[in-house]
């Protein structure tokens, strides 16, 4: 063998050797966090109330999670959230129950966002953190009365009756008479 290609030969298993000495004595930590529902559509009244469960789950196997849920600022007073922080175990879940109140003057449907933020609670190593964006799309309805139809069938069925008694009425007094027609 050439004493060039020896020398390179010994350089690269070297360094190999090297990279295979210290590669190993690093560690790597990850957050993996997930949601079911994985998106929300809620068609709810304009005042009205809409509850759901969000699963917020932390896969990693060996780090339990801090959780803090969140909104926009623009839809704050619209979602209530029974809990804005859990502590989520390793390969496990928390259940968040959260409540959806439009109010009454909502004028369009919306669409916005649930923020997830996870933060490993792994004492070993820096806190890395995560973020899931769930998102939610309400669509709106005017609160539940009568429509317009109903009422114009409530009005038509109103005016027939009080036809219908005039005429009874009419008739008991002798006004009209009524009959079979035709000639006696």
């Amino acid at each position: 063998m050439k004493p060039i290609m020896k020398n390179g030969l010994m350089t690269i298993l070297v360094s190999l050797l090297i990279f295979g000495i210290v590669c190993p004595l690093g560690t790597c930590q990850a957050v993996s966090i997930g949601a079911n529902p994985s998106s929300i559509n809620a068609d709810v009244e304009r005042g009205g109330l809409y509850n759901c469960s969000l699963f917020v789950f932390n896969l990693d196997k060996t780090a339990m999670m801090n959780c803090s849920l969140y909104v926009d600022d623009a839809y704050s007073s619209w979602v209530t959230f029974n809990k804005t922080s859990v502590i989520v175990d390793p390969d496990s879940y928390e259940v968040i129950e959260f409540e959806l109140r439009p109010p009454q003057d909502s004028d369009a449907n919306c669409s916005f966002y649930i923020y997830i933020l996870g933060t490993s609670t792994d004492s070993t190593g820096t806190p890395i953190s995560a973020g899931l964006k769930v998102p939610v799309k309400a669509d709106l309805t005017d609160p539940r009365g009568l429509s317009v139809e109903a009422l114009l069938a409530i009005i038509l069925v109103a005016i027939a009756a009080i036809s219908v008694l005039s005429v009874i009425a009419l008739k008991k007094k002798g006004i009209i008479k009524l009959g079979k027609g035709g000639k006696e």
